[in-house]
């Protein structure tokens, strides 16, 4: 029985192994298909032609730039009569030429058919490596038969890596009550420029500020995409502080960076508590095409406001009242006349010598803040009590509406605008030129010195009604000289690109560039002086208001008084 057994099992044994014998030739048999004969032994030749080739870079400037993605595409076409067999793409850089951009591997066509067309896109890509330079590229086509395509060349310039650089170019605080306080929202607007070669990429911008009250109220971090070459932007926080807050001043620093984070920078600013601040005004900064290292930097502040002279004017007697009336309720605003005033006083206590205690500083000031100032008619006011008899220069300074006055009567009648005046009521509450200025001539001030920007003609005034030219009768004046931006007809103009009344711009701008306004280089400037050099008809004033807005709108300069010699700064020889 057992051999029985024993038997059966070694029958099994050979007709398994038989059978596995048998398929070995089905399932692991290798079959290589034999090459088309018309491959080994064509009967008709291929002809191969590279067609439509177009070159793109990724930001269209012609430029392979680094990590920029370049495509070539074009046609590959067989004409001939043969088939075009193992055709052999390639793109090379040109004997002698070593640009470090990465070029496509080659690729291998199997067959192109007679009359066939295929289309390719081989992708370059640039490098941190790369090198500048004009370099050709040339896409081949090899045949195994020899029935190339000829080759096509392609002429294009390589940029090597080209560092850009953000920073903030300007700053300035601004608030809507023209002063740092506790409460008051304070908005710091940075122009943020790429002064680098290169392009600026995910450029983000993030202010810090005392971790303790003092809250920020806008987004901590800006995001700007890119920004290329000489291009800007224009970035406001807002922040305000509490009453716990103790310091003198509110440190703000806000830091750039960049892709690479190798190019941004860090800038600390600060505000000082108290401090009297321009009130926001809208900036537009144009972007347009510039020539590498052609670009201007970006100024949040006009050239009057930066590099102010030195003089060695000291006037610690001198007693000053400035005004700016910009948001007037019942008419149109003054843009500029915060910053108008601001200015005029940074000049006063920088360059004139003036004590900043002896300056009554207003911002949108009553028809009460006028009757306080310089009292009402023949009454004296807190003007009259700063002066010291014969020993106090006084000068006042206006920006803001004026106005004539509308009702009946055969003469005309000017009147300063306050911010709350209805212009259609300006007798009742306006504050009269003749007021004015026979309150000032009574001051017992050793010398009396009135800058006014303001036009009194009432044609930008009154909105809604049709344009006037009103000429208000000016009163006399003995002891002041009155320095007016524009006649009495005519109408005086913002210069918006300065952020400036254009009388203010050019008035800072002679004192600013002494070199041009002081004629007789004695080193002293007269009012004289000043008023040849904003009135000057090829550059100053009228030309800018001409070039501006048309002869409809002329502006000239005034200077009414008998003391035209007087020196306003001495600058020393």
């Amino acid at each position: 029985m057992l051999r029985i057994f024993i038997l059966l099992l070694l029958i099994g044994a050979f007709s398994v192994s038989a059978q596995t014998i048998e398929g070995i030739s089905k399932p692991y048999s290798i079959h290589i298909a034999p090459e088309p004969h018309y491959c080994e032994k064509p009967k008709a030749p291929a002809n191969l032609v590279i067609d439509k080739i177009q070159f793109t870079d990724g930001n269209g400037n012609g430029v392979i730039e680094v990590n920029e993605n370049c495509n070539a595409s074009f046609e590959l076409v067989n004409s001939g009569k043969g088939h075009a067999c193992q055709v052999k793409l390639a793109m090379t850089e040109m004997a002698g030429s070593k640009s470090g951009i990465l070029l496509p591997a080659a690729e291998t066509v199997a067959e192109l058919s007679p009359g066939e067309t295929k289309k390719f896109e081989l992708v370059v890509k640039g490098t941190m490596q790369q090198s500048s330079g004009p370099i050709t590229l040339e896409i081949t086509a090899l045949e195994r038969n020899g029935f190339d395509a000829d080759p096509v060349k392609i002429n294009v310039t390589v940029q090597s890596f080209q560092a850009p650089k953000v920073e903030i170019v300007d700053s300035k605080f601004s608030s809507m009550t023209g002063t740092m306080q506790p409460g008051v929202s304070i908005t710091l607007r940075s122009a943020i420029q790429n002064t680098g070669k290169g392009i600026a990429e995910n450029v983000k911008v993030k202010i810090k500020l005392p971790e303790t009250n003092v809250f920020l109220s806008s987004d901590e971090e800006i995001n700007i995409p890119l920004l290329k070459p000489g291009e800007s932007k224009l970035l406001d926080f807002e922040f305000m502080a509490n009453k716990r807050y103790a310091e003198t001043t509110v440190p703000c620093t806000l830091t750039i960076t960049e892709k690479y984070g190798q190019f941004g920078s860090i800038k600390s600013t600060s505000v000082s508590m108290n401090q009297k601040l321009a009130t926001p005004q809208t900036v537009d900064v144009a972007v347009k095409e510039m020539k590498k290292e052609e670009f201007a930097t970006v100024v949040l502040t006009s050239d009057v406001d930066q590099n102010l002279p030195v003089s060695k004017t000291q006037n610690p007697d001198a007693v000053a009242v400035i005004i700016g009336n910009q948001h007037y309720r019942q008419t149109k605003q003054v843009d500029f006349a915060i910053n108008d005033a601001a200015s005029i006083k940074n000049y006063l206590v920088q360059v004139l010598g003036f004590r900043e205690g002896n300056i009554l500083y207003y911002t949108d000031a009553s028809l009460d803040d006028f009757y306080t100032i310089f009292g009402k008619e023949k009454q004296k006011g807190m003007l009259h009590d700063r002066v010291k008899p014969n020993i106090s220069d006084v000068f006042v300074y206006y920006s803001g509406h004026g106005a004539p006055d509308l009702g009946e009567g055969s003469e005309t009648k000017g009147y300063i605008v306050p911010v709350g005046c209805n212009p259609n009521y300006v007798a009742n509450g306006g504050y009269s030129l003749e007021t004015f200025y026979g309150n000032l001539e009574r001051l017992p001030a050793k010398s009396l010195t009135v800058v006014l920007d303001a036009c009194f003609s009432g044609e930008d005034l009154i909105q809604k009604a049709s344009p006037m030219v009103i000429r208000p009768k000016y009163p006399e004046v003995k002891k002041a000289m009155v320095l007016a931006s524009s006649r009495e007809s005519q109408v005086s103009n913002w210069f918006v690109e300065k952020e400036h009344g254009l009388f203010t711009y050019y008035f800072l701008k002679a004192i600013q560039n002494k070199e041009l306004s002081d004629k007789n280089k004695d080193g002293k400037l007269t009012l004289e002086e000043i008023h040849q050099f904003v009135s000057d008809m090829a550059e100053g004033v009228p030309y800018q208001s001409r070039r501006m807005f048309g002869s409809s709108r002329e502006q000239n300069p005034v200077l009414i008084g008998v003391d035209k010699s007087r020196t306003l700064v001495d600058f020393g020889k």
